[in-house]
């Protein structure tokens, strides 16, 4: 193979991983559209937003909000009602630990800050302040 033909192939893979991760930039954002319509009637706010391209883009953001607006039942009825769609159950997965936290801790931690990453692997980590 010449060199003309393997940077013509290059190209063409470098190409179609680019498609690639342009389709799975735009599922995870539409996955997370549909997760934070829910938690913004709870209160919470989008915060940072940040794209890192790579062989494997992610992306990484916050939702803030108070913990006194995590009401248990109400999150959890919005979990049955979303139970199809898992990053909404694993987000408010981590406002109900937040709640318990900061309920355990008698309610001197009074914000949370979910950082989200979606990526391989997606990841939630809960910050009470």
């Amino acid at each position: 193979m010449s060199l003309k033909d393997f940077a013509s192939k290059v190209a063409t893979q470098a190409a179609s991983a680019g498609e690639l991760a342009g389709d799975q930039l735009n599922t995870w954002m539409n996955d997370y559209k549909k997760a934070t319509a829910t938690l913004q009637t709870l209160g919470f706010e989008v915060g940072r937003f940040t794209i890192g391209m790579g062989v494997l883009p992610e992306i990484h953001t916050t939702l803030a909000g108070k913990v006194a607006a995590i009401e248990k039942e109400r999150v959890e009825q919005l979990m049955q009602q979303h139970q199809d769609h898992s990053s909404t159950v694993t987000l408010r997965k981590g406002l109900l630990l937040a709640k318990r936290v900061s309920d355990h801790l008698d309610g001197r931690l009074e914000s949370v800050t979910l950082h989200i990453k979606l990526g391989i692997p997606p990841g939630v980590n809960v910050e009470l302040h």
